[in-house]
This record gives C-alpha cells, sequence and structure tokens, in this order.
C-alpha cells in the first residue's frame, strides 16, 4: 500500500519535461517511469516529520505559493513542480508532499533550477555546497548572488520590558564573482569593490561607468558592467 501511496504522490506533484541546458522545454512525457527514476534514483528521499514539529517558514528562500519552478537533472531531464522551496539553514531543495512527509533533493544530482526567468545552481565553494542565483555567466565571468539566513533576537526596552520585536531569521543577500580561472571572491555593490574586481580594467570601467551614467549600487546597472568587461 505504501508503495501505492509514493506514485500516487509524485504522479500528482510533477509533470516531466525533456530540456537543454539552457531550461527550455522540448517535450513532456506521460511514461510514470520517467517521472519516478529521477526521484528514486537521483537521490530523493522522504523525511518524516514529528507531529510535534512546526515548518520554520522564515528559513526558506521562496515565499509560499510564488508560483511554478522547474528543477533539472545532470541528465538534462526536467521536471516542473509547484510546491519545492530552498532551506537556506540546511542548504537543501524541498518538496512538501504532506503534511507530515518533506522530499529532499540530493544537491549534487541536480543541474539547476528555474523559478520566475530566474536561474538557481549548486555551486561549492567556501566549504559547502550552496544555491545562488545565477546573475551573469559567460567565458571570462560569473556573477552569482548567495542567501544567508542571520538571527535576530527579540528586542526588550531595558527601561520597561516592553516587548519592541520579536525573535526573527531574516535573508540577507551577498554577492560573489569569479574572474577567469580566478577563485570566487565575495564582494560589496560600491564603487571600490568593483573596480577591485576589474584589476587593470578598472579604469575603463570606471570610464564606462561614468559615461554611461551606471550605478555601483545596482544589480542590473553591475551586470551591464561585467557585460562591458566581457568586451575588453
Amino acid at each position: 500500500m505504501k508503495n501505492y501511496i509514493f506514485i500516487y504522490l509524485f504522479f500528482g506533484i510533477f509533470s516531466s519535461v525533456g530540456a537543454q541546458n539552457t531550461g527550455g522545454v522540448i517535450g513532456v512525457t506521460n511514461d510514470l517511469n520517467q517521472y519516478l527514476n529521477p526521484m528514486q534514483s537521483e537521490g530523493l528521499y522522504v523525511s518524516i516529520k514529528k507531529s510535534d514539529q512546526t515548518r520554520d517558514e522564515s528559513q526558506y528562500l521562496f515565499k509560499e505559493n510564488e508560483g511554478d519552478f522547474q528543477i533539472f537533472f545532470n541528465q538534462n531531464k526536467g521536471f516542473s513542480m509547484k510546491n519545492m522551496n530552498y532551506n537556506i539553514n540546511s542548504n537543501t531543495l524541498e518538496s512538501i508532499v504532506s503534511k507530515d512527509s518533506i522530499f529532499e533533493f540530493d544537491n549534487d544530482k541536480i543541474d539547476f533550477i528555474k523559478h520566475s526567468s530566474k536561474k538557481y545552481k549548486f555551486y561549492n565553494f567556501n566549504n559547502s555546497s550552496q544555491l545562488y542565483q545565477e546573475l551573469l555567466v559567460s567565458e571570462k565571468i560569473i556573477f552569482l548572488k548567495g542567501f544567508k539566513l542571520i538571527h535576530k533576537d527579540a528586542f526588550i526596552n531595558p527601561m520597561t520590558n516592553a516587548l519592541i520585536s520579536e525573535a526573527k531569521n531574516e535573508i540577507i543577500e551577498k554577492y560573489y564573482c569569479k574572474i577567469s580561472d580566478k577563485e570566487f571572491s565575495q564582494f560589496d555593490l560600491k564603487k571600490k569593490s568593483v573596480l577591485i574586481l576589474m584589476g587593470n580594467k578598472s579604469s575603463q570601467i570606471a570610464k564606462y561607468v561614468s559615461e554611461s551614467n551606471l550605478s555601483y549600487s545596482l544589480e542590473n546597472d553591475v551586470i551591464k558592467i561585467f557585460n562591458y568587461y566581457n568586451t575588453l
């Protein structure tokens, strides 16, 4: 009976697509084995939550009901799904199947995921494998946005003991860049940090930014800056 439930849950959650590395859908399959194979053989397993546990939504990257996701495995097979999320605390992609069942994907078996036209991929540096948003990937530059979970304690007025703000988790964004064959470096969206990355091209970059009226503090403008670096 458990096997039938297992099959039913997967069949109800996933639709299968074939794809190239660009993430484009090139076909749909109704073959049940195509649904089950990546989930059983690609490292997906079930974690049963205890009845007294509650799911801490604050540790997840995406808000609930944020639309469809596409997940692509290393063999270029993709699956569309609605209830996937990334647990920043445990660095795992999860899918809730029922109130007491969570499916966790094996990060090493995943090529990338797509959500709202944004592409996310696991990168292994800083001694851990984490999910990053790919802002720009080119021959010379890889520009990523990472996510870190920090805990903020409750703030109590020392004079009145009144609770000013409750304890909470907060997601902060971190930016990383890899230039050619160098290692990934964390940097801030500030003029000095960006120009240091540009090395001996920094003067040309500074001139381009000034003439193009760009800002070092805006993510989209930094993408334009890096794209210009690619042309030098």
